[in-house]
């Protein structure tokens, strides 16, 4: 017969054994750092610099690698997939990344080491730090919560460690020290992960405090290193030549440079906020540069409210094979104030190489040209295989003025501190008088290149033409100058009809005050034989400085061939 007494002491221990044996597990499970899923809002970290958005991180890294190809089409075909082999992770990661929600980061700097903090969204925090702790082949070990944030620590046997990674939240982060995940990573998960409405594929934005703070001194940081760097050199030729240099004095270009440098560092200073956005499409990639002044009285507003702008028409109406070309739209008071500048530029420059009386020539000319000149002035370099050429065209604001302008700077050439220069780098140069040819004037020049002794001479010619009438000029220097002002010219392709050029020259509005354009690709075509086709004969790259509604911009577009490009020396250089 049962009896439930004599049993009861030995069921009460098994009970009491499962409890005891059962809560040490719960103890044991408990121990186990646990992220919280949602860290709350802080404050930015200190010495915060600037917040990085990646909104749509998995059709970001799609476009960018489908569109530039080349060496992107090597890297891994999606974005989990791209995060798991560059950090060295478990492929068992990869269910983990989620690529649809936003990658957040933030970067600070105290003045010695720039930070970046990068938090990629997972599904779920816990089962991250499961999937890279636990199991015979794991290769990190979670350290408690700090501020919300669990360092992975890697063990021993790690010993490819590309970054150091933490978990906040659903965030999987990525810095260089483990300190920098604690100190960012609340921010980063808590902070970042809310912000909403942000356009664009990737966008950095940045503050005054960080504008005229740890930005502005790296820049002049940066300047003044390449300063020292660039007298250490003059003084080094200096004393083993025993002499000053030949054609100027490179301390007098580098304070005209430190001027401009600090120019813009004054502006950046000035700045309420700046936001860097960067895009692709088809066509290729296009940054942006939108700048808010602190206030309308500062230096930025001034800078961007005296700005003239327009749009690209005199840039784009240029040749197509053009290699090099520019847009520069200013006022009258603009250009009277450069003129001075560049007279006392070239002065300091020369130094006593020129004297008093062609000082007076050089702002003389300075001068004239800018009183005759009007608000804009576009400029192009052809090269082909069979032909080079530069054209200039612009708005004539003062005929007569303008007419007088261009002989007196072509005049400065019979300055020997000018000439001199010129000639070490071109060649002997022989000038003819300016001559009346059909509706316009041309002076001829003959170039006889210096080559070494023994070697056949090299010589060259080429007309400097020009014609001016009551609202607009146009001046060329090519070989057949004079017949290009008697005879119609051929109606060219312009950049406006090239397919990919007009479509990055399209995304830059009609705002712009300076325009830099730039086919690198073009130019290089022309080196290959003939018979080498080659596989890109254009790669367009445009840099542009303009303003509207008070604020200021910069827009850099360039093609995807560029960018390839570009890619490519970057990993040459990489490689050294």
């Amino acid at each position: 017969m049962f009896r439930f007494r004599s049993w009861f002491p030995i069921l009460v221990l098994c009970l009491t054994s499962l409890v005891t044996f059962g809560c040490d597990g719960c103890k044991k499970a408990d121990n186990k750092p646990q992220v919280i899923h949602e860290l709350p809002e802080v404050p930015a970290p200190a010495h915060h610099l600037a917040d990085l958005f990646v909104p749509k991180p998995e059709e970001t890294y799609s476009a960018f690698r489908t569109h530039i190809g080349g060496p992107l089409a090597l890297l891994p075909s999606t974005f989990p997939s791209m995060v798991v082999t560059s950090l060295g992770l478990t492929t068992q990661l990869l269910e983990q990344i989620d690529g649809k929600s936003p990658m957040v980061g933030v970067m600070t700097d105290d003045g010695s080491r720039l930070v970046v903090v990068v938090g990629i969204h997972v599904r779920d925090g816990n089962r991250t730090i499961q999937l890279m702790t636990e199991g015979a082949d794991a290769k990190y070990s979670a350290k408690p919560a700090e501020r919300g944030v669990i360092v992975l620590e890697p063990k021993p046997t790690l010993t490819s460690r590309v970054a150091t990674l933490g978990v906040a939240g659903h965030y999987l982060m990525t810095a260089e020290k483990a300190q920098d995940l604690v100190e960012c990573g609340p921010y980063v998960s808590g902070t970042l992960s809310k912000r909403t409405g942000i356009e664009g594929q990737i966008v950095v934005e940045t503050h005054q405090d960080a504008l005229k703070g740890p930005l502005a001194k790296r820049m002049r940081e940066a300047w003044a290193s390449f300063k020292a760097a660039r007298e250490k050199e003059d003084d080094k030729l200096r004393k083993e030549r025993g002499r000053s240099p030949d054609f100027g004095e490179p301390a007098a270009a580098l304070a005209d440079v430190g001027d401009k440098v600090e120019t813009i560092v004054s502006v950046l200073s000035d700045l309420k906020r700046a936001q860097l956005r960067i895009d692709s499409d088809a066509v290729g990639i296009h940054a942006l540069l939108t700048m808010v002044p602190a206030s309308i009285e500062g230096v930025a507003a001034k800078e961007f409210s005296s700005l003239v702008v327009g749009d690209l028409a005199p840039l784009l109406a240029m040749p197509q094979d053009t290699v090099v070309g520019l847009l520069v739209r200013d006022d009258e008071a603009s250009r009277e104030l450069g003129a001075k500048k560049h007279a006392e530029g070239i002065e300091k420059l020369l130094g006593e190489r020129i004297k008093e009386p062609e000082n007076n020539k050089v702002k003389e000319a300075m001068l004239q040209w800018s009183k005759g000149r009007g608000d804009y002035l576009a400029a192009s370099l052809r090269w082909t295989r069979d032909e080079q050429e530069a054209i200039a065209r612009g708005a004539v604001r003062d005929r007569a003025e303008f007419e007088r302008g261009i002989r007196s700077v072509l005049g400065l050439l019979a300055i020997p501190a000018i000439r001199e220069p010129v000639e070490h780098h071109l060649g002997k140069l022989t000038l003819s008088n300016v001559q009346k040819v059909g509706p316009g004037f041309a002076m001829h020049v003959d170039r006889n290149k210096k080559v070494p002794e023994g070697q056949p001479a090299q010589s060259t010619s080429f007309d400097v033409a020009w014609r001016v009438d009551d609202s607009t000029f146009e001046a060329r220097v090519k070989p057949d100058g004079k017949a290009w002002l008697t005879k119609d010219e051929e109606k060219r392709p312009s950049l406006a009809d090239h397919p990919t050029t007009s479509k990055i020259f399209a995304g830059l509005g009609a705002d712009a005050s300076f325009v830099l354009f730039f086919d690198p690709q073009l130019f290089l075509s022309t080196l290959v034989p003939p018979s080498m086709k080659a596989k890109e004969t254009n790669a367009p790259f445009v840099i542009a400085y303009g303003g509207a509604n008070q604020q200021g911009w910069f827009k850099l577009a360039l093609s995807h061939a560029s960018a390839r490009e570009l890619i490519k020396m970057l990993g040459r250089q990489e490689l050294k």
